[in-house]
């Protein structure tokens, strides 16, 4: 992470660019790669060779004293730069790498590097499925299968919308008639590589245990019913909040009803009803994960919800924000880099007069307020807020404005 020594949002140029990461582009130009092929176990050979010589022109920080000194992925031998993993506490001429995890300074497969974006990352290799649909746990990028030859895949494993990893494996015809169990393990936080494994260097499974990987992939390849929300750094490229963000984890904000949320949610912890002067009632239901207030006008008998409070990082709200969700991902979901900016206020797009308008607000201390508003086609005004302490974003709301 880099830090800067200058107060934070300062200037629009300062705020955007960090909060976009986009300064990673200071980092030592990569070589270009076409983003064309997947991983191969002839590349993953030599990126071994690459990390074992590296090691040999480092002093260690941490070696084994003795053979009980194995972990359960084997011998570790610690540098800068990451930890070897080898079958012997010695490195000698019995000494067989087992995995090795990149933390620093080494490029690996595909000139792929630790802070790279997640998103760089899967342009970097083969990929049948570039909007990461899947289930919520996974998306499948590819499965190759040639055996008896060999075969190979790769998925990301995920939270929701958060990349947690990436992995892609290979599974070459061995001489002596097994196979090759290796692969990376891209380790992600923030959409950032964090972490990069090498994995199964001296690793062999059997032919039914490959079709037996194989198919658990296809299985999980052919789920799909949960898919990335469309990013992008060139906000406008992206589309303004709309009538279509207003059917989220379930719920239609225009038309969902008391009955229909608890269908969706289970019964609500907390359900209280209050009468206004007006002759208007208001319906609090607290389920946990969101608290929605229900609205029913002095001259309808039909309840319709006002707002929507999400309270918990699983529950998923419009382009499936989540509370904790950095600034710099929330931004890059919606259109932005139209408007000015003045007095640390910013129209992302739009005219606020208009009723359709991004805008954010920059504070001093590392916060920020985020405000999307549409009208449907019914003319009903809805307002997204999302607040955001240390660009993380702590509080979200969907309001509907008249």
């Amino acid at each position: 992470m880099i830090e800067m020594g200058i107060p934070f949002m300062c200037k629009r140029l300062i705020s955007v660019l960090l909060t976009l990461g986009l300064l990673l582009q200071i980092l030592p130009a990569m070589a270009a790669d076409d983003g064309a092929d997947p991983l191969v176990y002839s590349e993953l050979s030599s990126l071994i060779d690459v990390v074992l010589n590296y090691a040999k022109t480092q002093e260690p920080i941490l070696v084994p004293e003795n053979e009980a000194d194995i972990t359960e992925d084997g011998y570790a031998f610690q540098y800068t730069f990451g930890t070897l993993y080898m079958n012997h506490p010695q490195m000698d001429e019995d000494a067989a790498l087992l995995s090795f995890v990149i933390n620093s300074e080494i490029t690996a497969c595909h000139d792929t590097y630790i802070g790279e974006p997640v998103k760089d990352l899967l342009a970097s290799f083969y990929s049948e499925n570039e909007k990461l649909s899947g289930d919520y746990e996974h998306a499948v990028l590819y499965v190759f299968d040639s055996l008896p030859e060999y075969a190979a895949w790769a998925w990301v494993s995920r939270d929701g919308q958060r990349i947690t990893s990436v992995q892609y494996s290979v599974h070459d015809q061995l001489e002596d008639g097994s196979y090759s169990d290796i692969g990376l393990m891209y380790n992600i936080e923030s959409d950032t590589v964090d972490r990069i494994r090498l994995y199964g260097a001296s690793a062999s499974i059997s032919l039914a245990d490959v079709q037996a990987t194989l198919a658990l992939v296809e299985r999980s390849a052919r789920d799909r019913s949960y898919s990335a929300v469309a990013s992008s750094y060139d906000g406008l490229t992206l589309t303004p909040f709309g009538e279509s963000d207003l059917v989220f984890s379930g719920i239609d904000f225009l038309h969902t009803t008391p009955e229909e949320a608890v269908r969706l949610l289970g019964e609500p912890i907390e359900d209280t009803t209050m009468d206004d002067s007006d002759g208007s009632r208001m319906r609090r239901m607290d389920f946990g994960v969101c608290e929605i207030f229900f609205r029913t006008a002095s001259n309808s008998t039909q309840p319709v919800i006002a707002s929507v409070t999400v309270s918990s990082d699983t529950f998923e709200g419009p382009r499936s924000l989540r509370i904790g969700d950095d600034f710099s991902s929330v931004l890059t979901r919606f259109r932005f880099g139209e408007g000015e900016y003045a007095d640390n206020r910013e129209v992302l797009y739009g005219d606020l007069n208009s009723g359709n308008y991004g805008l954010s607000e920059y504070g001093d201390d590392a916060s920020a307020v985020l405000r999307y508003h549409t009208v449907a086609q019914d003319g009903t005004s809805v307002l997204l807020m999302g607040v955001f302490h240390e660009m993380k974003l702590s509080e979200l709301l969907i309001l509907r404005d008249n």
